[in-house]
């Protein structure tokens, strides 16, 4: 139920951020992720986040 369409997260009280300005970028920025799409509920206190982990061959 955290990941849903646009209207859809609007009606459960979650707000759509797309790959756009998202709460926690600091979060994701300091261990090298992207976002991809985030969600924010309730006004901010909690996300949700798809992300693009950093490519790191020597880490496999």
């Amino acid at each position: 139920m955290l990941c849903l369409a646009k209207d859809d997260a609007r009606s459960e009280g979650g707000f759509y951020c797309g790959d756009g300005p998202w709460p926690w970028t600091d979060v994701l920025e300091a261990v090298d992720c992207s976002l991809v799409a985030g969600w924010g509920f309730g006004e901010s206190q909690v996300g949700t986040a798809v992300v693009r982990l950093p490519d790191q061959p020597e880490a496999r």
